[in-house]
């Protein structure tokens, strides 16, 4: 392809609050301006366009699920709450229980409920847990997890804390808590603080830039880069945006990432066939290789999504925007050393596979499937990659005291 050088329970005592979300907090959370994010108008200013991640990365950072080295916490969509009425509001408030499953015995417990508009990511804070953000976008770019948002907060190692709400224009790039919080109209990478629910900006980002992978720890930054001129990744190992390797991409290829680890991803659309390729500075391997994964003719290449697992060489290939799901209803599952799938997933006539993500251990693939018309959760499956084979995951009832309007 040419490339160069790239806990205990919390009471839900919390009641209304929830559904309120409290004081909204001062300073950078309630300062962005949504008008620019989904490209409307304000006085005096020109529209604001934005490309679609979809041409550039094969899965945006975002999502309802956080995996972690025994399990996983996911965001349960039980449905709508209510219509929102008011003059502006624009979809349901949905019903969410946060529940946190241990891998391999499958226990699951209901952590807490809540309230939030359309469809949420879930950003976690602190090991052991301290709080949690439960982030809803707003307008065209849902799909690309950016743009104008709300942001209900919730601290969950202390009980009868209020829930904070707050609005802004973000992006997401993952970490190895999950997620991390970017706030695009300071472009700063954003720091939470889980007893105030206050932010601090902590790593500048350029205008060409958007975050990949940041990791407090070591401040690596990871970004894709496009000015017009230059396309592909930048690895910033600190502080320094000086000190950096890049990794050029041709006009077409897509970032495939998994966790820190990145290749790219050209699709061929004559063939129906997705060409992988990984590289070892990038990826992990002591060889670049390339990998060729096909696609039967009813589900486009042009409109798939991808999450991969280098060091077991697994993939998941599945419809990558909300529409596409719908037209999909399928996930294809591959050793993506091979060409055609180890298996295949379908879903019934009204149903759509919301999330797919491979354990970063490589044993295990978690599947969500949910109801096209009201967005609720149906139902979790997992597929066992040493016995091929598919079992539901049950989950108990969400708690009856959760947040209601």
């Amino acid at each position: 392809m040419g490339h160069t050088d790239v806990y205990a329970f919390l009471s839900v005592a919390l009641g209304v609050l929830l559904a309120q979300g409290g004081a909204l907090p001062k300073g950078d959370l309630g300062s962005a301006d949504a008008g620019k994010v989904t490209g409307t108008k304000d006085k005096g200013e020109k529209e604001e366009k934005r490309r679609n991640c979809l041409l550039d990365l094969m899965t945006p950072p975002g999502g309802n699920v956080v995996f972690t080295k025994d399990g996983f916490y996911m965001l349960v969509n039980g449905g709508p709450a209510f219509k929102v009425q008011k003059k502006g509001g624009e979809g349901f408030k949905n019903k969410y229980t946060l529940y946190k499953v241990e891998m391999p015995k499958k226990k699951a417990e209901a952590l807490v409920a809540l309230e939030q508009k359309g469809d949420s990511s879930l950003l976690l804070y602190g090991d052991p847990l301290e709080a949690m953000s439960v982030l809803s976008f707003i307008g065209k770019q849902q799909s690309c997890y950016e743009g104008a948002g709300g942001l209900v907060s919730v601290a969950l190692a202390k009980k009868g804390t209020k829930a904070v709400q707050g609005t802004g224009a973000f992006v997401l790039a993952r970490s190895p808590a999950g997620f991390n919080l970017v706030d695009t109209k300071k472009m700063q990478v954003a720091e939470m603080d889980t007893s105030t629910f206050q932010t601090k900006m902590v790593r500048r980002v350029h205008e060409a830039e958007r975050p990949l992978w940041f990791d407090p720890a070591d401040r690596r930054l990871v970004v894709f880069h496009d000015d017009g001129k230059n396309r592909g990744l930048v690895d910033y190992a600190s502080d320094d945006d000086k000190k950096a390797r890049r990794l050029a991409m041709k006009a077409g290829d897509k970032v495939v990432q998994s966790g820190k680890s990145f290749a790219a991803a050209r699709l061929d659309q004559k063939k129906n066939r997705i060409e992988l390729e990984e590289l070892p500075e990038w990826s992990g391997p002591e060889k670049p290789g390339t990998y060729k994964l096909l696609l039967p003719p009813a589900y486009p290449v042009a409109t798939a999504g991808m999450d991969v697992n280098f060091s077991k060489r697994l993939a998941l290939v599945f419809g990558a925007s909300f529409l596409a799901k719908q037209q999909w209803q399928r996930l294809f599952l591959y050793d993506y050393t091979r060409e055609d799938p180890i298996a295949v997933m379908p879903v019934g006539g009204k149903q759509y596979v919301n999330f797919a993500g491979i354990d970063p251990g490589g044993a295990y693939a978690l599947v969500e499937v949910r109801d096209i018309e009201t967005r609720a959760t149906l139902g979790l499956k997992v597929f066992n990659f040493a016995t091929k084979k598919f079992e539901d995951l049950k989950l108990p009832a969400p708690p009856k005291d959760a947040a209601k309007d």
